[in-house]
């Protein structure tokens, strides 16, 4: 299957988690702002950042996943576009304790009830959007 090529400026996003109703919600709200490729395993998305041609802004993905977990998922996409960001995240109610390399951040998915309400509400598409414009 061919990757979609962006025809216009957004942003790129791929969109990885194996919870088909997370990835359809997450998409949903950055779809306005954002190209959205999804993605339902770490497999998939190696295989379609190996596809897609232009350039991929962020990886957003779960940290847990079967197969290729989150943070190996990240390792092999950097190898391949070095200057994607990453974001981590993450249901698990444990939280994430791990070691972090420039340009990876953790997000936890523990959200609020009204989730849809709350990510559109807070500052995530700012902070997205400030990290995607600064290379730092």
């Amino acid at each position: 299957m061919e990757a979609p090529q962006v025809l216009h400026n957004k942003k790129t996003i791929l969109l990885v988690d194996d919870d088909a109703t997370i990835l359809r919600f997450v998409a949903g709200c950055l779809a306005v702002n954002y190209d959205i490729l999804t993605a339902k395993s770490g497999e998939d998305a190696l295989q379609q950042s190996k596809d897609f041609k232009s350039e991929i802004h962020l990886l957003l993905s779960d940290l847990q996943m079967e197969g290729i977990t989150g943070i190996e998922l990240a390792t092999q996409i950097t190898v391949q576009r070095p200057k994607i960001k990453v974001l981590l995240m993450s249901g698990s109610r444990q939280g994430c304790l791990c070691s972090m390399r420039d340009g990876i951040f953790y997000l936890s998915r523990s959200l609020p009830r009204n989730y849809a309400r709350w990510l559109r509400a807070s500052s995530l598409p700012t902070s997205l959007d400030s990290r995607l414009r600064n290379p730092t």
